[in-house]
């Protein structure tokens, strides 16, 4: 009989012994700057659209045509902002669900843009470019960059298995 087998190991197993996705996992790296825009967006897209929105409506001028365009404005930017509240809590508690959420917002977003966009184009009679700017498109872009590494990540895939 061997001594070798009942001695315990003094090597320490490496990170592939212990998981079967060997790789970062955790809250670090280029996660990070995906992380810190995902904490700060409920309140970036409140504090961004809702003053403006409220503004419009105490306003004496607003048509009254108008108003059921601007209610209907609050009403998709606080549901929006709802639905990032709910990918963030997916984001923390680490679950496997938060990578498609993820996509998921930004579908969301370019859907509530366009509706949007076209809704404010058809009532005030404007071209719809003079409703987009070069900010926008760039964030949209950014956007479809981290959804990109989100899905390709193994620090994602190793981190969000809840």
């Amino acid at each position: 009989m061997s001594t070798e087998l009942a001695q315990p190991s003094l090597v320490e197993p490496t990170v592939a012994q212990e998981r079967p996705n060997a790789g970062p996992v955790g809250f670090g790296g280029w996660l990070l700057i995906p992380m810190i825009g995902q904490t700060l967006s409920p309140l970036v897209t409140l504090l961004t659209s809702a003053p403006d929105d409220f503004a419009m409506l105490s306003n004496p001028a607003l048509p009254a045509s108008l108003t059921p365009l601007v209610l209907l404005e609050l009403a998709m930017t606080a549901c929006f902002a709802a639905f990032q509240i709910v990918v963030t809590v997916a984001m923390y508690r680490r679950r496997r669900s938060f990578p498609n959420l993820y996509r998921w917002q930004l579908i969301a977003a370019v859907a509530v843009l366009l509706i949007d966009v076209l809704m404010t184009s058809a009532a005030l009679k404007l071209p719809v470019s003079d409703l987009i700017d070069g900010k926008t498109i760039g964030r949209l872009f950014a956007g479809a960059i981290w959804v990109w590494y989100v899905s390709v990540s193994v620090r994602v895939r190793n981190t969000f298995t809840a």
